[in-house]
């Protein structure tokens, strides 16, 4: 057949429609369709899948194709029959599918793994925790012997007489009441340094009595001795008064660490000089407090004390004496040293000083000559001390302590140009010639 044919019987009118479908006009809003046939309906009620929601469902045109499409409200036609009332929804957005829950065997599988790390980690982080106090306990217990092993003292030093710093060293355990000692507690020296102009010698304090003793004085004597170099340690190399009586020092039999330090003019040695092995350390407690003393607030840990800075009246004579021995064992030391590296050079002589000299706001001493030369030493450690009656380039009888910078020069022009760099003034920095031979004249050169 011709499609053009078929095309025309497409579009000719069926007379089995009625009009209002034949010429495709649809049923006005107003208009009210009839109920459908009971035998469709009862087909209807059979097969809800198919049954339209709504007598209100369009059916799109594209479903019936060369028919126009039935308005909303036109009943089902008998060439509908074939697929009556099928609707065709519009696409309705789905949600997304929720993922299927794990099998139960397998979830309480992973339950229990789960259960077991946890478990595991709780088991690792107790046993580290018991194993890091351990070892901080082991520490603790090691520090406190190589504090009792070497007396270094811990932490930064008190600047307050007889203050207590916290330490790791055992506390101190006595009676209620602590009778003083008819013995004064021995001092055993482990230690010997020097810093910020200060001597610091660290003792193993102890007592001979059972019930240990104490030093709680606002004068308790304490002092150094070292050899002279004519036998034992017979020479006071330092000594100080200490006020214990804010905070006592108890010392048990077992013993404990003291730190002792004494200030510029309370010490006549430096600490190069000395060797915990040779000296010696006593002590003569101030008992004026009385012989008893309540253990209340027994301290505990190493003890820096500090040196009252004014010398005791009683200790005058002997402090200005000590401190001559050491002049006079400086100068014997730093011979050998002097002949033989200075004879016959130029150095440059820093100072000159006698007992009773008045100069630069003070009546000179011992104690302030050998002062002024061991903090001349601290800045120049080359520097030497000599006496000028020992040297035939000085006047005789002067008794001078000469203090030399003990570098040495070919002129004097070169040692003067050493003062010139280390910013010294002419009256303390200038050329001398020393010598074992020969008389003052030429050997001083002034700037």
């Amino acid at each position: 057949m011709d499609p053009r044919q078929l095309d025309a019987e497409a579009d000719a009118p069926h007379e089995d429609l009625p009009a209002s479908a034949a010429s495709g006009e649809e049923a006005g809003t107003g208009d009210v369709a009839p109920l459908p046939p009971m035998d469709d309906a009862a087909a209807w009620a059979d097969t809800p899948s198919q049954a339209p929601t709504s007598f209100a469902d369009p059916v799109p045109r594209a479903a019936y194709p060369g028919f126009p499409a039935p308005s909303a409200h036109s009943a089902p036609s008998a060439h509908m029959v074939p697929t009556p009332y099928q609707q065709v929804l519009p696409y309705q957005p789905q949600p997304a599918a929720e993922p299927a829950p794990l099998p139960q065997e397998q979830w309480s599988s992973q339950r229990g793994l789960l259960v077991v790390v946890i478990i595991l980690l709780l088991v690792i982080a107790a046993g580290g925790g018991v194993w890091y106090g351990t070892t901080r306990h082991g520490d603790d217990a090691t520090g406190a012997s190589a504090v009792a092993a070497d007396g270094a003292p811990q932490g930064s030093l008190a600047p307050a007489q007889g203050s207590q710093p916290a330490s790791v060293e055992g506390s101190v355990t006595m009676g209620s009441t602590i009778e003083a000692c008819g013995t004064a507690p021995s001092l055993t020296p482990t230690s010997v340094t020097e810093s910020n102009g200060e001597l610091q010698v660290s003792v193993r304090a102890a007592s001979s009595c059972a019930d240990g003793d104490f030093l709680a004085g606002s004068v308790d004597r304490l002092y150094v001795k070292a050899p002279s170099g004519q036998g034992g340690a017979d020479d006071v190399v330092a000594n100080g008064r200490f006020d214990f009586s804010a905070n006592p020092f108890f010392i048990p039999s077992s013993g404990r660490t003291l730190t002792l330090r004494f200030g510029a003019g309370h010490y006549f040695r430096s600490a190069g000089d000395l060797s915990a092995s040779t000296i010696s350390v006593g002590a003569e407690p101030d008992r004026s407090a009385g012989s008893s003393l309540p253990a209340q607030g027994v301290g505990s840990g190493v003890v820096s004390a500090l040196a009252l800075p004014e010398t005791h009246p009683a200790d005058n004579a002997l402090e200005d004496a000590a401190a001559s021995s050491a002049l006079r064992w400086q100068k014997a030391r730093d011979k050998t040293t002097v002949t033989s590296t200075l004879k016959g050079k130029w150095t440059p002589q820093l100072s000159s000083k006698r007992a009773g000299l008045v100069a630069e706001g003070k009546t000179w001493d011992s104690r302030a000559t050998l002062e002024e030369f061991q903090a001349t030493r601290r800045g120049v450690p080359t520097a030497v001390l000599i006496n000028s009656d020992e040297w035939p380039v000085f006047d005789a009888g002067g008794g001078w302590w000469v203090t030399l910078a003990g570098v040495a020069y070919d002129t004097p022009e070169q040692a003067n140009a050493w003062c010139d760099a280390q910013g010294l003034d002419r009256d303390h920095c200038f050329a001398k010639k020393i010598d074992t031979t020969g008389t003052p004249d030429g050997t001083t050169k002034l700037r």
